[in-house]
């Protein structure tokens, strides 16, 4: 009776499991269907240029103009970069927005003071920006070194050649005593000198011509010169800045100035009227400053002028400075003693001391117009000034004449030459020494005169 019960109950069971099965599954093929959503899309990230440290090298000696190095970066879109700099090394430097780095114009590298410069350089798309450190590391170059020479002087120096400074030559910090100097350039032709055997080592620069050193005519003077050292090669400038003494050499007029400062006799105005050495040889010898080799005996020798410039001059002024070591002897003649009577001038020493001059007229003999007593073996000052044809004679600036006589003192003749030291015959050569000879093509003043005779210029 017990699996009876058992039996039906299972049976029972079963079919209600059925029967609930069945209505599960109508009820799931009645439901609607649900679409599952779809996630917003992901903003994409704008990235950052990538730029890392780099390295460039250059030479000290490096011109500004040449590219040290291009930046790298690189943006991962591929986007245009512009590079800056954020930090430059002692405002050396200067960068392209493409990333060319080079010096900024007239900059120079030096290894001797600095061995490397860091940089920091900033690379952005417009939006992003990144930066890195740029490092450049400064190659030594055996160097030929001059330096600059920076000068203010008083103008009107009063002696040629005076020194104006000097400038040492060296390679890699070693003096140097093998070397060639030469003149590129100078703002006024014939102003500057120079001389490598005084001072070791060294360029001694030097006033040439004081008559270009005048404050009235101009403020600065400059020159720049070339050195050599077997392949190396350089350049140094020379730069002088005058001041105003309130004096002024006497440049107005001035056609002719032989300063007789060496043996090429030339004339520093750059008219080039040359004088020729005749006869002997001139002996250089102490000018009136005491400088040796600045002025020159004529004991044995003259100069000759070609006498063009001053033909047909009605007023003139020559200047010149004497040392007479006997009272005897030409200063400056220009005439024609084939002539019937002389043509010109003729103005020596005579044995009592004075300065005569004998002035061509109708008669042989001429007129003698009679200077100043002068001492032997000191220097004078001798001018000779015409005014209109009419003479006068000036000894150490002061008149030494007694009122005047009409002239025609460089007049024009068949003699072709002005003497400085001797007669038209090339004999009675002067017995001294002579320094600074200027021909003006004035009358100057008595002031200017006595200026010259000071050397108050």
């Amino acid at each position: 009776m017990m699996k009876k019960r058992q039996f039906k109950a299972s049976m029972l069971a079963m079919t209600m499991i059925a029967v609930l099965s069945i209505g599960c599954s109508k009820d799931d093929d009645t439901q609607p269907q649900t679409e599952t959503p779809t996630p917003p899309p992901v903003a994409e990230v704008d990235k950052v240029p990538v730029i890392s440290a780099q390295t460039f090298t250059a030479k000290e000696d490096i011109k500004d103009d040449v590219v040290i190095g291009s930046i790298v970066a690189t943006d991962p879109e591929s986007k245009a970069l512009t590079f800056t700099l954020a930090q430059n090394n002692n405002d050396l430097f200067e960068l392209t927005a493409a990333g060319e780095l080079s010096l900024i114009a007239d900059k120079k590298l030096d290894y001797e003071t600095t061995t490397s410069h860091t940089l920091t350089v900033e690379v952005s798309d417009g939006k992003n920006k990144a930066s890195a450190e740029i490092t450049i590391t400064v190659e030594n170059v055996v160097e030929l070194y001059v330096a600059d020479l920076n000068i203010t002087i008083e103008e009107n120096p009063q002696r040629d050649n005076i020194i104006l400074g000097n400038t040492e030559v060296k390679i890699e910090g070693v003096p140097q005593n093998v070397f060639a100097v030469k003149l590129l350039s100078e703002s006024v032709e014939g102003a500057f000198g120079f001389d490598v055997e005084s001072i070791p080592n060294s360029i001694q620069l030097k006033a040439k011509n004081p008559l270009l050193f005048d404050f009235e005519s101009r403020t600065s003077l400059s020159a720049t010169y070339e050195v050599s050292v077997d392949e190396l090669t350089t350049t140094f400038n020379v730069n002088v800045t005058l001041t105003d003494n309130g004096k002024t050499f006497i440049n107005s007029g001035l056609i002719a100035h032989y300063t007789l400062n060496d043996n090429t006799f030339s004339d520093a105005t750059g008219n080039q009227v040359k004088a020729i050495q005749q006869a002997g040889s001139l002996i250089a010898t102490k000018d009136r400053f005491g400088n040796e080799g600045k002025a020159y005996n004529f004991n044995n020798a003259f100069l000759e002028i070609s006498s063009g410039f001053t033909n047909d001059l009605q007023s003139y002024t020559i200047s010149v400075w004497v040392y007479n070591t006997a009272n005897d002897g030409n200063i400056i003649t220009k005439l024609d003693g084939n002539l019937p009577r002389y043509e010109g001038y003729i103005s020596n020493r005579k044995p009592e001391g004075r300065t005569v001059t004998n002035i061509g007229t109708t008669s042989d003999s001429g007129i003698m117009k009679q200077g100043g007593d002068g001492e032997l073996n000191q220097w004078m000052h001798i001018v000779f000034r015409v005014t209109n044809g009419s003479l006068q004679i000036f000894t150490d600036g002061r008149h030494s004449t007694v009122g005047s006589q009409s002239t025609n003192f460089l007049k024009p003749t068949t003699q072709e030459y002005i003497y400085i030291g001797a007669n038209q015959r090339r004999s009675e050569i002067f017995q001294g020494a002579m320094d600074d000879i200027l021909f003006y093509n004035r009358a100057l003043t008595d002031e200017e005169i006595m200026n010259l005779a000071k050397d108050n210029f």
